[in-house]
């Protein structure tokens, strides 16, 4: 399923039918091909503090994002020790200057997610190897602490999987561990 089939499906089960609309339309007139890397723009230009005409408050929004959203993404820093020809990083330098996911962004969306008692994943992953970074045990507690019920999970080259790191990985709390092997 491409993420345009997923937003106008999010759209519709939201209720905001005429934004669908919007979509539909915009996509329509752009093209496969310009649709697939302008999904995000679009949905910039709707409005979804309305659904279906009536105002949208804080409380309902939270509900939306608790029952639609399934996993939460989070890339704890740009570092990655491979690189890979299939992936971006092989044309960007990512090894250079590391970027760090801000700590005190990190422990707001957590304190955001536990207002909500998310349930859904944590997904320590993109295009950097999150064991890689120093603290990443740690964000992984502070996840299961704030969510006890959603669950965690590492993708992972498994390059930083000696035996101290497979220690820690049990003592984080971590509930699913993938490691791409290629």
């Amino acid at each position: 399923m491409t993420g345009t089939q997923t937003l106008g499906r999010w759209l519709r089960r939201a209720g905001v039918d005429e934004a669908y609309r919007r979509v539909r339309a915009r996509l329509a007139d752009s093209g496969k091909d310009a649709a697939e890397s302008r999904w995000i723009d679009l949905l910039r230009e709707i409005d979804i503090s309305s659904v279906n005409g009536e105002p949208l408050d804080v409380e309902e929004a939270k509900d939306l994002f608790r029952k639609h959203i399934r996993i939460v993404e989070i890339e704890p820093h740009s570092y990655c020790n491979r690189d890979c020809s299939f992936c971006p990083n092989s044309t960007i330098d990512r090894r250079k200057e590391w970027a760090f996911f801000p700590e005190g962004v990190y422990r707001q969306m957590l304190n955001d997610l536990k207002e909500i008692c998310y349930e859904g994943q944590i997904r320590f992953s993109r295009y950097s190897e999150p064991l890689a970074h120093e603290h990443i045990f740690d964000m992984i507690r502070l996840a299961k602490e704030a969510c006890p019920g959603a669950e965690t999970m590492v993708i992972s080259n498994g390059d930083y999987l000696d035996e101290e790191g497979m220690k820690e990985v049990r003592l984080s709390g971590l509930s699913r561990l993938h490691v791409s092997v290629y």
